[in-house]
């Protein structure tokens, strides 16, 4: 089976011929260069040459982008800083501060690495002896990590973003099974890259709230290509984080029409890099 680097390499390449532009493929595909022999430009990792640093910095880190959001005003699911340094000299800050509350009312938290991708390094606690071991495995890989309340999901969707505009909207459905004739979930995460399904959205009037929230999300980051996560809460729709670097090998291997999307997607993000935008 093809892993989710091959399909995004080989949607990549199916591009760069379609479109006529010469690809050259580094690190073992990790990095692509891409150029119509005017202008270059390199897809290193799932980051487009559309961004800016400092957008994909912020998009990268979790609390950065709470932060963002808050200040817009943007309803958004708090993420509160720890660095490593302060964990072990048990600083009193934000984070520490906020688990305590949350452990000590809720009874839930959610650790995470700041800056991890595919829901890797994301841990629910209950008490501080599984936050210290969860902070332990987070800080011998990074330096930050954040803390969050756990929230009540009831979905979770992802609005990829290029230029203001959405262009693929999907609910991400957590993989489950019938027991004693109810469905159960098998996970509480619903990262597509951990046995969720993409499912597209069609109901016009929920598209409309997903891609209106999405929209100032985007604008908020600075950011023209972006993956936007939304959850529906009991509070309303919220945002639960932004990706700069948009990962779709696993929708788009769900289906052929899958497929054709996120071909459709990528395809208009490097034509929008080279100037000859795909509206």
């Amino acid at each position: 089976m093809a892993s989710g680097r091959d399909v995004f390499l080989k949607i990549i390449r199916e591009i760069a011929d379609g479109e006529k532009l010469e690809c050259g493929i580094f690190s073992d595909g990790w990095g692509i260069r891409l150029s119509n022999g005017e202008k270059t430009g390199f897809i290193v990792g799932y980051q487009f040459p559309l961004n800016n640093a400092a957008a994909k910095e912020l998009c990268q880190d979790k609390c950065l982008t709470y932060e963002a959001m808050l200040d817009a005003g943007i309803p958004a699911v708090p993420h509160f800083f720890l660095s490593w340094i302060d964990y072990r000299d048990r600083n009193e800050t934000a984070a520490l501060s906020a688990l305590k509350a949350y452990l000590a009312s809720d009874h839930v938290a959610v650790v995470k690495n700041n800056y991890g991708t595919g829901g890797h390094q994301v841990y629910r606690v209950t008490e501080e002896a599984e936050a210290d071991e969860a902070f332990e495995n987070i800080f011998s890989k990074v330096y930050g990590a954040s803390v969050s309340p756990f929230v009540d999901i009831f979905e979770e969707y992802r609005v990829v973003m290029l230029d203001g505009r959405a262009r693929l909207t999907i609910r991400k459905e957590r993989e489950s099974e019938i027991v004693d004739g109810k469905k159960v979930y098998k996970t509480w995460k619903h990262n597509l890259g951990q046995g969720a399904t993409g499912v597209p959205v069609t109901d016009p009037s929920l598209k409309q709230r997903l891609h209106r929230l999405a929209k100032r999300a985007a604008a908020a980051a600075n950011v023209r290509f972006a993956s936007v996560d939304l959850v529906d809460t009991a509070d309303g729709l919220k945002v639960l984080e932004i990706n700069g670097g948009v990962m779709l090998e696993h929708y788009a291997s769900q289906s052929s029409a899958g497929y054709d999307q996120v071909k459709a997607l990528y395809k208009a993000a490097i034509l929008h890099y080279f100037g000859g935008r795909n509206d």
